[in-house]
């Protein structure tokens, strides 16, 4: 007899590998079967010039704050070959901006930087200063005051653009240099009668340029590091569909930041997975028509898949753009490849093809927990009053449904109807031009009839299939995609011939046809969303279809309050705050 161990191990294969693959293969449509194995970028952007410009003036005003504020206990110490006696110590240096440019120069260059030129920058710097000496008999201390003025300065900075572990952007600053464009002045003051040393003024103008580069530089590196790449690596990379909104963004880097610090971490591992329990409740107005309560479990997957790259056009980036459950992958297909125009808009900022793998990927994981079973009973709007299997004239209705189908209303006279409807494989959705056919939508459903037993019981009394081509028209918000179908081929076919007759079904398809269209659009009435992170928005996206992707060419803004917030260093109290308003 086989030992009781490996019998366990044999079940747990098969339950867990064999039939989970099975039906996979069950549930992908043959339209989509072996498509994309392997590849995994279903989105694919472009940041033109000017959309680089913009949110490189939009850091450089974020991180200047810090630059002012960071770190007030950073101290540089004058290279002690440039003093004659001993060594002058400066210590809590104090930032004031006088003047800064809005103008930035920006260009892009291989393999990921993006080259930033900021002029026009003028800052005193205050420090307080000791000095150091020896006399024949003992050192001897002196204390004062240090101001620096610089009245235009330019800063230099090489930005490489990179992709963290768990597929958040991260920013690595490779090369800063401050040019200090009209002499910088300097001025000491001692404390109480305390001469000046002779020629300490001098050597610190000399040396002045160094000092405020180290200062600027080093402030500007750790600003970006503390507040915009931990911050960023905070943020969930996978959302539930029923929580794409700003105020569930801060309470989850809020709880990760609260995880670290209890962690006692710099940084923690993370698939980059919110969690549906531990968000906020879903969003009634997103998802109107989808069951809500299954959809928060559908996570789109906006973390990125592959380094940046960066060219004279821009810098261009790839993410996954999937949905699953949970945000854990498995859809059994993936993106086919797709291609950015060779041409840059720049009247855009960005450039973005969404391949048709991402509402197939919604499709697919939604068509497995139910997501588009949809009921039509006698309280439904528009079809409430022909949900019958009879009707008589006295009753002020011209037709009902048991006028469709002879069999179903002879057998079962004067009951109400229910019409329960389900996928039985994912629907399909294929981008293409319309040279080559336009969008097209098709599925696969069953419908099952049921007939009213008293009050609360119901009886299922016949089934059919329902097989439906369409054509697709779409139309764009800041955040979704909301398609349109009208109905090309509806096919039913009865898997109840004593009670549905073929015949019968064949007859109804062209009056039954407003149902099924209405049906239909219900599934996709809650839209497809826009694979962009909710910290950014949409400005009039114009669209294109492509060959099994939309390209979408559009200006971008940030939710800078938002951004704001999540970057500042006091970001707990402030989410506080939020939430109390």
């Amino acid at each position: 007899m086989t030992p009781l161990l490996p019998r366990v191990l044999l079940c747990f294969i098969f339950h867990s590998i064999l039939i989970p693959s099975l039906n996979n293969a069950q549930n992908v449509p043959k339209e989509l079967a072996g498509e994309g194995i392997g590849n995994k970028v279903g989105v694919r952007a472009r940041l033109s010039q000017k959309g680089i410009n913009y949110i490189a003036a939009f850091f450089s005003d974020l991180l200047a704050e810090d630059v002012v504020g960071f770190g007030a206990k950073w101290a540089t110490t004058v290279a002690e070959e440039a003093i004659q006696q001993g060594k002058a110590r400066l210590t809590e240096l104090d930032v004031v901006v006088q003047k800064r440019s809005r103008t930035i120069k920006v260009r892009t260059e291989a393999p990921r930087q993006t080259i930033l030129e900021i002029p026009g920058t003028a800052f005193t710097c205050k420090a307080k200063l000791s000095t150091k000496s020896n006399n024949e008999t003992k050192a001897v201390e002196k204390r004062g005051k240090a101001q620096f003025v610089v009245t235009e300065a330019t800063l230099f900075l090489n930005v490489s653009a990179l992709r963290h572990a768990q597929g958040s952007s991260n920013f690595r600053i490779e090369r800063c240099q401050l040019r200090v464009d009209k002499p910088l002045s300097v001025s000491l003051e001692m404390d109480g009668a305390t001469e000046k040393p002779p020629t300490l003024e001098r050597e610190l103008l000399e040396d002045g340029q160094g000092i405020m580069e180290r200062l600027i530089c080093g402030r500007t590196a750790n600003a970006l590091e503390e507040r915009i790449n931990r911050r960023f690596a905070l943020l969930p990379t996978k959302m539930s569909l029923s929580n794409l909104n700003g105020s569930f963004i801060v309470d989850e880097v809020l709880r990760r930041m609260r995880r670290v610090r209890r962690q006692r971490k710099a940084t923690e591992p993370s698939d980059g997975t919110t969690s549906a329990e531990e968000g906020n409740g879903p969003d009634p107005e997103l998802l109107t028509s989808f069951n809500v309560s299954r959809a928060d479990v559908l996570f789109l997957d906006y973390s990125m898949v592959a380094d940046f790259r960066a060219d004279q056009r821009g810098l261009e980036m790839d993410s996954s753009g999937e949905v699953s459950l949970r945000g854990r992958g498995g859809t059994p297909f993936g993106p086919l490849e797709v291609s950015l125009p060779t041409s840059v808009s720049e009247e855009h900022m960005l450039q973005m093809l969404v391949s048709d793998f991402m509402p197939n990927s919604l499709l697919y994981h939604g068509h497995t927990i139910g997501l588009f079973n949809a009921r039509i009973d006698p309280k439904t709007p528009h079809f409430g009053s022909i949900m019958r299997t009879s009707c008589s004239a006295s009753t002020g209705i011209l037709f009902c449904l048991g006028d469709f189908f002879p069999t179903l209303r002879r057998v079962h006279p004067d009951r109400q109807l229910a019409l329960l409807f389900s996928t039985i494989q994912s629907p399909v959705m294929k981008f293409r031009p319309q040279s080559l056919g336009g969008i097209t939508f098709s599925l696969i459903g069953r419908i099952v009839m049921m007939i009213a037993r008293g009050d609360s019981e119901e009886e299922k009394v016949a089934e059919m299939e329902i097989n439906v081509d369409a054509h697709m028209k779409i139309r764009l918000s800041s955040k979704m995609v909301r398609p349109r179908v009208a109905l090309d081929h509806i096919k039913l076919k009865t898997l109840s011939p004593g009670i549905l007759a073929q015949e019968e079904l064949d007859r109804s398809v062209l009056l039954a046809r407003e149902v099924l269209q209405r049906m239909v659009n219900d599934i996709l009435k809650a839209g497809i969303p826009i694979p962009l992170h909710p910290l950014m928005q949409l400005h009039k996206p114009k669209v294109k279809v492509v060959d099994r992707a939309i390209l979408l060419l559009t200006n971008v803004s940030f939710n800078e309050p938002l951004l704001r917030q999540i970057a500042s260093a006091d970001m707990e109290k402030r989410g506080a705050a939020a939430r109390r308003l």
